[in-house]
This record gives structure tokens, sequence and C-alpha cells, in this order.
């Protein structure tokens, strides 16, 4: 049956075109074409051209969507009008001896609207639409798309959103293909979880750097500028400072000297207790390296000699420096000589 009805179709654009070429004037134009669906491609027959300047004037396509001198159809003008049932309708202009491809897109859903006449104008400004007065185009806004309401209106539409291509899921539900990257709705994007330093672990951002830690979607260093990350904690460049609340301090109060292992208060007569110097306990007895009733102690040893204020036995002479014979301190270097107290040059 459909093809009965293909074969009546093209008996009768033939004879249509015999009986308008029987006269010379209808023959004097060189128009031809094809209308086709934009999105698929696809020819549409049966599609109407009408020219612009006399309605009177125009022809259909046939099963392959073909129209003009090909087809036996004859335009006397340049301007037409084609419009198809399910499709925005267009005026377009024809280029003579050459194949016209016509487009039409199917006026559900349209990004742009190809308008004609002014009242599509006012409709368009109306909607805030951007009007193209040269193409007679509307687009409309904020990324939305015109829906048909009647033969000759339309209403812009928020657009039907889906998750991008690096993504899966129904919008507004999306799952980035990336687990380095997270879904922003807002944007209806993936984007990088972490800053470019970093990278992504599976649970959470890690600095390349190990002396940076991750804050605020950036990596920061872990210690101050006067510490450094040993792997497990900062440790301070100055052996006498140690790392307390992001910061480098020292070990001991302003009274006392880190001496490598302990704080050391610089007055002896003190010690070192709850991180401050207090006076020392006042002794009762000799140290062990001495004997004799305190206060009247005696050092064991020949080389050292009684302190007081430590309460200790200390050496008679400088450490390093010289040595006691029995008598007196004798400096090492045989160029010095002790003055009681230290070595010194002897005089020439």
């Amino acid at each position: 049956m459909r093809e009965r009805i293909k074969s009546f179709l093209g008996f009768c654009f033939v004879m249509a075109g015999v009986l308008t070429c029987s006269l010379p004037a209808f023959c004097d134009t060189n128009y031809y074409g094809v209308v086709k669906d934009k999105k698929t491609g696809e020819s549409l027959p049966m599609a109407n051209i009408v020219v612009e300047s006399d309605n009177t004037n125009g022809c259909s396509t046939n099963m392959d969507g073909v129209f003009g001198n090909e087809n036996t159809c004859v335009l006397k003008g340049n301007k037409v009008r084609v419009s198809y049932v399910g499709y925005k309708a267009q005026t377009v202009t024809l280029k003579e001896g050459t194949k016209n491809e016509i487009l039409l897109v199917s006026d559900n859903a349209l990004d742009e609207v190809v308008i004609v006449g002014d009242s599509f104008e006012t409709m368009c400004k109306k909607q805030k639409g951007k009007w193209d007065p040269d193409a007679k185009t509307c687009k409309c806004p904020k990324d939305g798309e015109w829906k048909k309401i009647d033969e000759e209106n339309y209403k812009c539409v928020p657009k039907e959103k889906t998750c991008p291509e690096d993504a899966s899921g129904s919008y507004p539900n999306c799952t980035c293909n990336d687990s380095g990257k997270e879904y922003k709705s807002r944007s209806n994007t993936c984007v990088a979880r972490c800053a470019e330093d970093a990278d992504w672990d599976g649970s959470a951002c890690v600095c390349k750097d190990a002396g940076k830690e991750y804050k605020r979607n950036k990596c920061v260093a872990r210690c101050s500028e006067d510490a450094e990350w040993d792997g497990s904690a900062c440790v301070c460049k100055d052996a006498g400072k140690e790392y307390k609340k992001n910061k480098c301090v020292s070990k001991c109060a302003d009274d006392a000297t880190w001496d490598g292992s302990a704080c050391v208060c610089d007055d002896e007569t003190k010690e070192y207790k709850q991180n401050k110097c207090v006076p020392k306990p006042v002794p009762t007895t000799c140290p062990d390296d001495a004997s004799g009733d305190y206060p009247d102690c005696t050092c064991n040893e020949d080389s050292k000699k009684y302190s007081k204020d430590s309460n200790k036995c200390v050496l008679k002479c400088e450490a390093g420096v010289s040595k006691w014979d029995g008598t007196t301190c004798v400096c090492d270097d045989p160029n010095y000589e002790y003055n009681g107290k230290t070595c010194e040059e002897k005089a020439e």
C-alpha cells in the first residue's frame, strides 16, 4: 500500500511539473535542494515550501525530501518559507544553480528558535531572550530551552540537566568516574578533590611533600621556619629549644642553660625544678667524696678543693689547661705559667 501511495504521489509531481513548465515564464529558474532533520540528518518528505513574496507559488518535497527542478517543482523566488509538521518553520534564501540543504529543527525543545515577525521579537524580549535581528533568532536565557506553547508562541523553561560526561548516575546524584574528583552540583562538573601539590589516597588529600600537611584545601608546612619535620614530629633546629604549640620555645627558663641533657641553673646555689631555678636545700653533711663535719669538709682527692657554695669537690686546676702537681697547678703548655686562677703566657 505504501509503495502505491509513493508511486501515485510521484505521478502527481511529474504531471504538475509538466503542466507548470508548459508556460515558459515558470521554467526560467533553477532553485532546488533537499529538506532534512537537523539532528538526525533524515530527509523530510512532504515538507511545504512557499515563496515568501507570493504564497501562491510553492511546492512540497518528494518522498526523499527533494524539491525544485530536479523534482519538477519550479519556484519563482529565492526567499522561501519552509515548514513541516512537528518542526519549526524557517525562512531561507536559496542559491540558484546549486543544491540547497535546509535543516529543520524539532520544535519540541530548542536552544535557539528561528523566528519570523515582530510579534516573536517582542515575545523574545519579554522573556529576556537574546534577539538576533539579522538572523531573526532568539536564544533562551540562562541556558534554558524553548518549548512550544501553540502555533505562534514559545516559552523558555529550564533545560533538563544530566550528569557531565566524566560522571555517572542521574542528575543531581552524579558520581565522578575518577575517584580523585568530586561532583559539584552547582556547576554540574567534576573537580579535583585536592590541590595540585597533593594526591587523593582514597580517603583524604595527602601532600606530596612529607614536610607539609593538607589544611583548608592546600598544603601548608607542618613546622615553623625554625624547625624541621623528622618524619613523626617537628624538631627545633636549636637543640636548646623544643617544639610547642606550633613554635620553638626555650627548654629552660631565662636563668638556666641547656647542657645537652638537662637545664642547669646559672647560679650554682640553685637547682632546676618544675621549669624554674629554685634555691638548693641547705646541706647538713659533706659530699660523698669529702670527709669532715659540714661545713668543714676536706676533699678526699688532693687535686680537688671543697666548694661551700655548691657543697661539692671541684678541681683545683682548670681542666684541660693545667694539672695539680701536689702543691700547685702546672700549665700543660710550658710557655704558660699559672697565676693562681688560670694559665697565662710567660713574660719574656
